[in-house]
Protein backbone atom coordinates (compact mmCIF):
# COMPACT_ATOMS: atom_id res chain seq x y z
CA UNK A 1 0.00 0.00 0.00
CA UNK A 2 1.69 3.55 -0.92
CA UNK A 3 1.28 6.61 1.45
CA UNK A 4 -0.96 7.87 -0.48
CA UNK A 5 -3.36 5.09 -0.16
CA UNK A 6 -2.88 5.44 3.24
CA UNK A 7 -3.32 9.08 3.65
CA UNK A 8 -6.78 8.08 1.33
CA UNK A 9 -7.96 5.65 4.05
CA UNK A 10 -7.18 8.24 6.45
CA UNK A 11 -9.72 10.85 5.16
CA UNK A 12 -12.27 8.53 4.68
CA UNK A 13 -12.65 7.40 8.43
CA UNK A 14 -13.01 11.68 8.62
CA UNK A 15 -15.62 11.76 6.32
CA UNK A 16 -17.20 8.25 8.27
CA UNK A 17 -17.14 10.31 11.21
CA UNK A 18 -18.22 13.72 10.03
CA UNK A 19 -21.22 12.14 8.58
CA UNK A 20 -22.39 10.47 11.13
CA UNK A 21 -21.29 12.41 14.20
CA UNK A 22 -22.46 16.32 12.83
CA UNK A 23 -25.95 15.30 12.23
CA UNK A 24 -26.80 13.01 14.99
CA UNK A 25 -24.82 15.47 17.80
CA UNK A 26 -26.60 18.25 16.31
CA UNK A 27 -30.31 17.05 15.89
CA UNK A 28 -30.82 13.64 17.61
CA UNK A 29 -32.85 15.15 20.51
CA UNK A 30 -34.96 17.06 17.26
CA UNK A 31 -35.47 13.37 15.75
CA UNK A 32 -37.04 11.98 19.17
CA UNK A 33 -40.14 14.47 18.72
CA UNK A 34 -42.65 14.38 21.37
CA UNK A 35 -45.82 14.32 19.38
CA UNK A 36 -48.52 16.76 21.23
CA UNK A 37 -51.03 17.44 18.27
CA UNK A 38 -54.30 15.22 17.73
CA UNK A 39 -57.24 14.32 19.54
CA UNK A 40 -56.10 10.96 20.57
CA UNK A 41 -53.40 12.33 22.72
CA UNK A 42 -49.68 11.90 22.28
CA UNK A 43 -50.28 11.88 18.80
CA UNK A 44 -48.05 13.14 15.59
CA UNK A 45 -49.45 16.15 13.63
CA UNK A 46 -48.92 17.70 11.10
CA UNK A 47 -47.00 20.22 12.67
CA UNK A 48 -44.46 17.52 14.11
CA UNK A 49 -44.01 15.80 11.10
CA UNK A 50 -43.13 19.24 9.31
CA UNK A 51 -40.19 19.27 12.43
CA UNK A 52 -39.13 15.73 11.33
CA UNK A 53 -39.07 16.71 8.03
CA UNK A 54 -36.90 19.91 8.73
CA UNK A 55 -34.66 18.52 10.55
CA UNK A 56 -33.82 15.57 7.85
CA UNK A 57 -33.59 18.55 5.12
CA UNK A 58 -30.51 19.97 7.90
CA UNK A 59 -28.70 16.48 8.16
CA UNK A 60 -29.24 16.91 4.73
CA UNK A 61 -27.53 20.09 4.31
CA UNK A 62 -24.62 18.95 7.11
CA UNK A 63 -23.87 16.06 5.14
CA UNK A 64 -23.64 18.21 2.21
CA UNK A 65 -21.03 20.15 4.02
CA UNK A 66 -19.24 17.12 5.48
CA UNK A 67 -18.46 15.89 1.86
CA UNK A 68 -16.80 19.87 1.26
CA UNK A 69 -14.93 18.78 4.48
CA UNK A 70 -14.11 15.68 3.48
CA UNK A 71 -12.75 16.77 -0.04
CA UNK A 72 -10.72 19.45 1.67
CA UNK A 73 -9.72 17.17 4.24
CA UNK A 74 -8.04 14.83 0.96
CA UNK A 75 -6.70 18.05 -0.18
CA UNK A 76 -4.81 18.54 2.72
CA UNK A 77 -3.47 15.46 2.83
CA UNK A 78 -2.31 15.14 -0.73
CA UNK A 79 -0.50 17.74 0.02
CA UNK A 80 1.46 16.21 3.19
CA UNK A 81 2.17 13.06 1.02
CA UNK A 82 3.43 15.56 -1.95
CA UNK A 83 5.35 17.13 1.08
CA UNK A 84 6.80 14.27 2.50
CA UNK A 85 7.73 12.88 -0.96
CA UNK A 86 9.86 16.30 -1.79
CA UNK A 87 11.57 15.26 2.04
CA UNK A 88 12.90 12.27 0.50
CA UNK A 89 13.51 13.88 -3.04
CA UNK A 90 15.67 16.33 -1.16
CA UNK A 91 17.21 13.50 0.58
CA UNK A 92 18.38 11.69 -2.26
CA UNK A 93 19.83 15.02 -3.26
CA UNK A 94 21.29 15.67 -0.54
CA UNK A 95 23.05 12.43 -0.55
CA UNK A 96 23.93 12.77 -4.24
CA UNK A 97 25.27 15.99 -3.80
CA UNK A 98 27.56 14.22 -0.97
CA UNK A 99 29.15 11.52 -3.45
CA UNK A 100 29.89 14.46 -6.14
CA UNK A 101 31.72 16.11 -3.09
CA UNK A 102 33.56 12.81 -2.16
CA UNK A 103 34.50 12.39 -5.87
CA UNK A 104 35.46 16.06 -5.76
CA UNK A 105 37.95 15.31 -3.28
CA UNK A 106 39.50 12.45 -4.46
CA UNK A 107 40.09 14.41 -7.56
CA UNK A 108 42.00 17.27 -5.48
CA UNK A 109 44.09 14.69 -3.59
CA UNK A 110 45.28 13.12 -6.77
CA UNK A 111 45.59 16.65 -8.57
CA UNK A 112 47.86 17.09 -5.84
CA UNK A 113 49.82 13.91 -5.94
CA UNK A 114 50.57 14.81 -9.62
CA UNK A 115 51.24 18.17 -8.80
CA UNK A 116 54.25 16.66 -6.67
CA UNK A 117 55.22 14.21 -8.78
CA UNK A 118 55.79 17.16 -11.31
CA UNK A 119 57.61 18.70 -8.95
CA UNK A 120 59.69 16.16 -8.18
CA UNK A 121 60.38 15.79 -11.92
CA UNK A 122 61.17 19.52 -11.99
CA UNK A 123 63.84 18.97 -9.08
CA UNK A 124 65.72 15.74 -10.90
CA UNK A 125 65.83 17.79 -14.34
CA UNK A 126 67.78 20.68 -14.59
CA UNK A 127 67.46 21.11 -18.27
CA UNK A 128 63.51 23.06 -18.88
CA UNK A 129 63.54 23.56 -14.96
CA UNK A 130 61.76 26.77 -15.28
CA UNK A 131 58.93 25.64 -17.58
CA UNK A 132 58.30 22.68 -15.48
CA UNK A 133 58.36 24.32 -12.24
CA UNK A 134 55.54 26.84 -14.11
CA UNK A 135 53.71 23.81 -15.08
CA UNK A 136 53.68 22.64 -11.92
CA UNK A 137 52.68 25.79 -10.30
CA UNK A 138 49.82 25.88 -12.65
CA UNK A 139 48.33 22.39 -11.76
CA UNK A 140 49.05 23.27 -8.48
CA UNK A 141 46.67 26.49 -8.72
CA UNK A 142 44.13 24.11 -10.55
CA UNK A 143 44.16 21.56 -7.52
CA UNK A 144 43.10 24.61 -5.04
CA UNK A 145 40.33 25.60 -7.55
CA UNK A 146 38.94 21.81 -7.59
CA UNK A 147 39.08 21.85 -4.15
CA UNK A 148 37.36 25.33 -3.59
CA UNK A 149 34.75 23.43 -5.85
CA UNK A 150 35.01 20.99 -3.64
CA UNK A 151 33.99 22.95 -0.54
CA UNK A 152 31.62 24.65 -2.29
CA UNK A 153 29.86 21.39 -3.12
CA UNK A 154 30.19 20.43 0.53
CA UNK A 155 28.70 23.77 1.58
CA UNK A 156 25.46 23.05 -1.38
CA UNK A 157 24.86 19.64 0.20
CA UNK A 158 24.53 20.72 3.88
CA UNK A 159 21.95 22.99 2.61
CA UNK A 160 20.30 20.60 0.63
CA UNK A 161 20.50 18.28 3.94
CA UNK A 162 19.18 21.46 5.96
CA UNK A 163 16.15 21.69 3.51
CA UNK A 164 15.42 17.75 3.66
CA UNK A 165 15.56 18.49 7.94
CA UNK A 166 12.75 21.17 7.39
CA UNK A 167 10.72 19.32 4.81
CA UNK A 168 11.35 16.27 7.16
CA UNK A 169 9.90 17.84 10.44
CA UNK A 170 6.99 19.75 8.21
CA UNK A 171 6.23 15.97 7.24
CA UNK A 172 6.18 15.15 11.35
CA UNK A 173 3.85 17.79 12.08
CA UNK A 174 1.74 16.93 9.26
CA UNK A 175 1.53 13.94 11.12
CA UNK A 176 0.98 14.73 14.41
CA UNK A 177 -1.47 16.83 12.88
CA UNK A 178 -3.43 13.67 11.68
CA UNK A 179 -2.84 11.91 15.12
CA UNK A 180 -4.35 14.84 16.93
CA UNK A 181 -7.18 14.40 14.05
CA UNK A 182 -7.72 10.79 14.50
CA UNK A 183 -8.16 11.72 17.99
CA UNK A 184 -10.64 14.35 17.51
CA UNK A 185 -12.36 11.60 15.06
CA UNK A 186 -12.58 9.07 18.09
CA UNK A 187 -14.15 11.77 20.00
CA UNK A 188 -16.76 12.45 17.31
CA UNK A 189 -17.06 8.68 17.02
CA UNK A 190 -18.09 8.07 20.84
CA UNK A 191 -20.50 10.96 20.85
CA UNK A 192 -21.69 9.20 18.04
CA UNK A 193 -22.01 6.24 19.77
CA UNK A 194 -23.70 7.45 22.56
CA UNK A 195 -26.26 9.75 20.07
CA UNK A 196 -27.32 6.14 18.38
CA UNK A 197 -27.68 4.91 22.17
CA UNK A 198 -29.52 8.02 22.99
CA UNK A 199 -31.85 7.37 19.56
CA UNK A 200 -32.00 4.08 20.39
CA UNK A 201 -33.48 4.63 24.01
CA UNK A 202 -35.68 6.64 22.18
CA UNK A 203 -36.79 4.30 19.96
CA UNK A 204 -37.68 2.15 22.58
CA UNK A 205 -39.80 5.11 24.55
CA UNK A 206 -41.83 5.42 21.20
CA UNK A 207 -42.24 1.67 21.12
CA UNK A 208 -43.56 1.90 24.81
CA UNK A 209 -45.46 5.22 23.53
CA UNK A 210 -47.04 3.26 20.92
CA UNK A 211 -48.15 0.19 23.45
CA UNK A 212 -50.06 3.03 25.42
CA UNK A 213 -51.96 4.49 22.61
CA UNK A 214 -53.05 0.93 21.21
CA UNK A 215 -54.03 0.47 24.90
CA UNK A 216 -55.78 4.07 24.36
CA UNK A 217 -57.36 3.06 21.36
CA UNK A 218 -58.27 -0.36 21.92
CA UNK A 219 -60.19 1.48 25.08
CA UNK A 220 -61.40 3.92 22.61
CA UNK A 221 -62.58 1.12 20.65
CA UNK A 222 -64.62 -0.66 23.41
CA UNK A 223 -66.14 2.75 24.63
CA UNK A 224 -67.19 3.46 21.19
CA UNK A 225 -68.90 -0.39 21.17
CA UNK A 226 -70.46 0.51 24.57
CA UNK A 227 -71.58 3.68 22.97
CA UNK A 228 -73.13 2.60 20.30
CA UNK A 229 -74.49 -0.02 22.04
CA UNK A 230 -76.00 2.34 24.19
CA UNK A 231 -77.01 4.43 21.44
CA UNK A 232 -78.80 1.67 19.55
CA UNK A 233 -81.07 1.57 22.71
CA UNK A 234 -81.46 5.24 23.00
CA UNK A 235 -82.05 5.78 18.95
CA UNK A 236 -85.40 6.42 19.68
CA UNK A 237 -84.76 8.47 22.69
CA UNK A 238 -82.48 11.13 21.44
CA UNK A 239 -80.72 11.19 18.23
CA UNK A 240 -78.51 14.47 19.26
CA UNK A 241 -76.71 11.03 21.03
CA UNK A 242 -76.75 9.41 18.22
CA UNK A 243 -74.66 12.22 16.07
CA UNK A 244 -72.28 12.58 19.01
CA UNK A 245 -71.15 8.72 18.75
CA UNK A 246 -71.12 9.08 15.45
CA UNK A 247 -68.93 11.83 15.60
CA UNK A 248 -66.87 10.14 18.07
CA UNK A 249 -66.03 7.08 16.34
CA UNK A 250 -65.38 9.13 13.49
CA UNK A 251 -62.90 10.27 15.93
CA UNK A 252 -61.72 7.40 17.08
CA UNK A 253 -60.71 6.40 13.13
CA UNK A 254 -58.84 9.04 12.56
CA UNK A 255 -56.96 8.59 15.84
CA UNK A 256 -56.37 5.18 14.74
CA UNK A 257 -55.20 6.62 11.35
CA UNK A 258 -52.75 8.96 13.26
CA UNK A 259 -51.45 6.20 14.77
CA UNK A 260 -50.16 3.49 11.99
CA UNK A 261 -48.72 6.44 10.33
CA UNK A 262 -46.71 7.37 14.29
CA UNK A 263 -46.09 3.17 14.28
CA UNK A 264 -44.58 3.60 10.16
CA UNK A 265 -42.66 6.62 11.19
CA UNK A 266 -41.15 5.01 14.15
CA UNK A 267 -39.90 1.95 12.04
CA UNK A 268 -38.26 4.19 9.31
CA UNK A 269 -36.61 6.10 12.51
CA UNK A 270 -35.57 2.27 13.24
CA UNK A 271 -34.17 1.88 9.70
CA UNK A 272 -32.30 5.19 10.47
CA UNK A 273 -31.21 4.18 13.61
CA UNK A 274 -29.76 0.77 12.07
CA UNK A 275 -28.25 2.29 9.12
CA UNK A 276 -26.34 4.95 11.69
CA UNK A 277 -25.15 2.01 13.66
CA UNK A 278 -23.39 0.38 11.43
CA UNK A 279 -22.38 3.38 9.80
CA UNK A 280 -20.59 4.22 13.13
CA UNK A 281 -19.42 0.31 13.35
CA UNK A 282 -18.09 1.19 9.68
CA UNK A 283 -16.33 4.43 10.79
CA UNK A 284 -15.05 2.70 14.08
CA UNK A 285 -12.94 -0.17 12.07
CA UNK A 286 -11.92 2.72 9.28
CA UNK A 287 -10.39 5.17 12.57
CA UNK A 288 -8.59 1.75 13.29
CA UNK A 289 -7.03 1.05 10.22
CA UNK A 290 -6.41 4.90 10.19
CA UNK A 291 -4.37 4.62 13.71
CA UNK A 292 -2.65 1.78 11.77
CA UNK A 293 -1.49 3.61 8.91
CA UNK A 294 -0.49 6.70 11.32
CA UNK A 295 2.35 3.65 12.94
CA UNK A 296 3.55 2.98 9.25
CA UNK A 297 3.72 6.29 8.47
CA UNK A 298 5.88 7.32 11.99
CA UNK A 299 8.03 4.75 11.56
CA UNK A 300 8.57 5.53 8.18
CA UNK A 301 9.44 8.91 9.32
CA UNK A 302 11.73 7.65 11.91
CA UNK A 303 13.25 5.72 9.42
CA UNK A 304 13.91 9.04 7.46
CA UNK A 305 15.18 11.13 10.06
CA UNK A 306 17.82 8.12 10.82
CA UNK A 307 18.82 8.37 7.04
CA UNK A 308 19.45 12.05 7.61
CA UNK A 309 21.31 11.99 10.26
CA UNK A 310 23.51 9.55 8.88
CA UNK A 311 23.60 11.81 5.46
CA UNK A 312 24.46 14.65 7.96
CA UNK A 313 27.13 12.88 9.33
CA UNK A 314 28.87 11.47 6.21
CA UNK A 315 28.58 14.74 4.84
CA UNK A 316 30.62 16.26 8.14
CA UNK A 317 33.11 13.74 7.20
CA UNK A 318 33.51 14.45 3.85
CA UNK A 319 33.78 18.12 4.84
CA UNK A 320 36.20 17.27 7.36
CA UNK A 321 38.58 15.09 4.83
CA UNK A 322 37.80 18.59 2.19
CA UNK A 323 39.74 20.41 4.66
CA UNK A 324 42.37 17.78 5.55
CA UNK A 325 43.09 17.91 1.58
CA UNK A 326 42.99 21.86 1.39
CA UNK A 327 45.65 22.20 4.07
CA UNK A 328 47.72 18.99 2.02
CA UNK A 329 47.02 21.06 -1.25
CA UNK A 330 48.39 24.36 0.62
CA UNK A 331 51.23 22.66 1.37
CA UNK A 332 52.03 21.27 -1.50
CA UNK A 333 51.89 24.55 -3.09
CA UNK A 334 54.19 25.86 -0.37
CA UNK A 335 56.49 22.98 -1.55
CA UNK A 336 56.67 23.75 -5.06
CA UNK A 337 57.17 27.01 -4.43
CA UNK A 338 60.04 26.54 -2.28
CA UNK A 339 61.15 23.89 -5.45
CA UNK A 340 60.48 26.62 -7.89
CA UNK A 341 63.22 28.92 -5.77
CA UNK A 342 65.53 25.97 -5.49
CA UNK A 343 65.38 25.42 -9.31
CA UNK A 344 65.86 29.19 -10.00
CA UNK A 345 68.91 29.00 -8.08
CA UNK A 346 70.08 26.20 -9.66
CA UNK A 347 69.36 27.18 -13.22
CA UNK A 348 71.44 30.44 -12.26
CA UNK A 349 74.23 28.13 -10.74
CA UNK A 350 73.91 26.06 -13.71
CA UNK A 351 74.08 29.15 -15.98
CA UNK A 352 77.14 30.73 -14.12
CA UNK A 353 79.06 27.09 -14.51
CA UNK A 354 77.99 27.16 -18.30
CA UNK A 355 79.42 30.71 -18.46
CA UNK A 356 82.50 29.64 -16.59
CA UNK A 357 83.03 26.33 -18.79
CA UNK A 358 83.22 28.33 -22.30
CA UNK A 359 86.03 30.62 -20.03
CA UNK A 360 88.05 27.76 -19.31
CA UNK A 361 87.68 25.96 -22.88
CA UNK A 362 88.74 29.53 -24.09
CA UNK A 363 91.43 29.60 -22.20
CA UNK A 364 92.65 25.80 -22.65
CA UNK A 365 92.25 26.39 -26.74
CA UNK A 366 94.60 29.67 -26.59
CA UNK A 367 97.07 28.10 -24.06
CA UNK A 368 97.18 24.69 -26.73
CA UNK A 369 97.15 27.39 -29.48
CA UNK A 370 100.40 29.12 -27.92
CA UNK A 371 101.67 25.63 -26.79
CA UNK A 372 101.89 24.50 -30.78
CA UNK A 373 103.31 28.32 -31.67
CA UNK A 374 106.17 28.18 -29.26
CA UNK A 375 108.06 25.16 -30.90
CA UNK A 376 111.95 25.63 -29.92
CA UNK A 377 114.40 23.72 -31.77
CA UNK A 378 118.34 23.56 -31.04
CA UNK A 379 121.37 25.53 -32.65
CA UNK A 380 122.50 23.29 -35.31
CA UNK A 381 125.92 22.39 -34.84
CA UNK A 382 128.66 25.22 -35.28
CA UNK A 383 126.01 27.41 -34.29
CA UNK A 384 125.57 29.01 -30.85
CA UNK A 385 122.50 30.81 -30.93
CA UNK A 386 119.09 30.40 -32.91
CA UNK A 387 115.75 32.38 -33.50
CA UNK A 388 112.17 30.99 -33.82
CA UNK A 389 108.99 32.81 -34.82
CA UNK A 390 106.16 30.75 -35.55
CA UNK A 391 102.00 30.50 -35.30
CA UNK A 392 99.89 28.18 -33.74
CA UNK A 393 96.43 27.00 -33.94
CA UNK A 394 93.48 24.66 -31.43
CA UNK A 395 89.64 24.76 -32.14
CA UNK A 396 89.15 28.12 -33.17
CA UNK A 397 92.03 29.45 -31.36
CA UNK A 398 95.06 30.94 -33.09
CA UNK A 399 98.47 32.01 -31.11
CA UNK A 400 102.02 34.00 -32.27
CA UNK A 401 105.29 33.71 -30.78
CA UNK A 402 108.92 33.65 -30.36
CA UNK A 403 111.40 31.38 -28.99
CA UNK A 404 115.44 31.74 -28.93
CA UNK A 405 117.83 28.79 -27.89
CA UNK A 406 122.00 29.42 -27.28
CA UNK A 407 124.55 26.75 -26.35
CA UNK A 408 126.45 27.62 -22.98
CA UNK A 409 129.89 26.43 -21.85
CA UNK A 410 133.14 25.67 -23.46
CA UNK A 411 132.22 22.15 -24.46
CA UNK A 412 128.56 23.61 -25.26
CA UNK A 413 126.48 20.79 -24.30
CA UNK A 414 123.82 22.69 -22.24
CA UNK A 415 121.56 24.47 -24.34
CA UNK A 416 119.33 27.57 -22.68
CA UNK A 417 116.01 28.45 -24.03
CA UNK A 418 113.40 30.91 -23.62
CA UNK A 419 109.62 31.99 -25.82
CA UNK A 420 106.77 34.14 -25.61
CA UNK A 421 103.58 33.79 -27.41
CA UNK A 422 99.91 35.96 -27.24
CA UNK A 423 96.25 34.91 -28.10
CA UNK A 424 93.37 37.04 -27.94
CA UNK A 425 94.89 39.26 -25.18
CA UNK A 426 96.09 36.55 -23.28
CA UNK A 427 100.66 35.73 -23.11
CA UNK A 428 102.49 33.16 -22.50
CA UNK A 429 106.21 31.46 -21.86
CA UNK A 430 108.36 29.30 -21.24
CA UNK A 431 111.95 28.67 -20.30
CA UNK A 432 114.47 26.12 -19.87
CA UNK A 433 117.64 23.77 -19.92
CA UNK A 434 118.62 21.17 -21.73
CA UNK A 435 121.76 18.94 -21.24
CA UNK A 436 123.32 16.45 -23.37
CA UNK A 437 126.71 14.28 -23.13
Amino acid sequence: MTSKTKVSTFTVAAVAALCIVAPISAHAQSLAVTCEGGAGGDVCDQSDINEIVADVNQNATDIDANTIAASNAQTAADNAQTTANGAATTAGNAQTAADNAQTTANGAVTAAGNAQTAADNAQTTANGATTAASNAQTAADNAQTTANGAVTAADNAQTAADNAQTAADTAQSTADGAVAVNATQQTEIDANEAAAANAQSTADGAVAVNTTQQTEIDANETTAANAQATADDAVAVNATQQTEIDANETTAANAQTTADGAVAVNTTQQTEIDANETAAANAQSTADGAVAVNVTQQQEIETNEDNIATNVTNIQTNANNIATNVTNIQTNADNIATNSADIATNAADIVDLKDGLSELRGDLNKGLAMSNAMEVFAPDPGSNFRLNVGTGFHDGESAFAVTASGRVGEAGSTIVYLGVAAADGTAGGKAGVSFQW
